[in-house]
């Protein structure tokens, strides 16, 4: 088996930086990332996540590392892809060693639900209120319920 992804374009850039001492388990994500964040972004990177996850595990791969620093942003902030497979490992017949596939899954599912929660009370405010609020709201709220059911 092998993890085939698109390729990045030039000026694609990772959606937050790795934890820092004082953050320790959270990415730490600048205020210029913070800035170009947009619900639709958050939206669709979430779709575009949650499917190479579970392309991943149907091909018994587990990525290992599902935080914002492996995640790849397009310059025009249009997309979000899955990068650094680095931690990555092939986890299927290997239950002979303990390693069970539903388990691991689970442990990315956590992850990928952790992540999206953090984009979210990431998003500027003037994109969750007001008008903002009466666009994006729905689709907002229905994604927080859903990474809220795989934490």
């Amino acid at each position: 088996p092998a993890a085939i992804v698109d390729w990045a374009p030039f000026g694609s850039s990772p959606l937050g930086s790795p934890p820092s001492l004082t953050t320790l388990t959270r990415d730490v994500y600048s205020p210029e990332a913070v800035q170009r964040l947009h619900p639709a972004l958050v939206l669709r990177g979430a779709q575009t996540l949650a499917h190479g996850l579970a392309s991943l595990h149907a091909s018994g791969i587990c990525h290992g590392d599902v935080y914002a620093h492996n995640i790849l942003v397009s310059p025009d902030r249009r997309w979000m892809r899955l990068g650094d497979f680095g931690a990555s490992f092939f986890y299927r017949g290997k239950e002979a060693v303990g390693l069970r596939g539903e388990d691991l899954e689970k442990v990315e599912v956590c992850a990928f639900g952790r992540l999206v929660l953090e984009l979210l009370d990431h998003l500027p405010r003037e994109q969750q209120e007001g008008a903002g609020r009466d666009r994006w709201g729905a689709a907002l709220d229905g994604l927080r319920e859903l990474a809220g059911k795989c934490v």
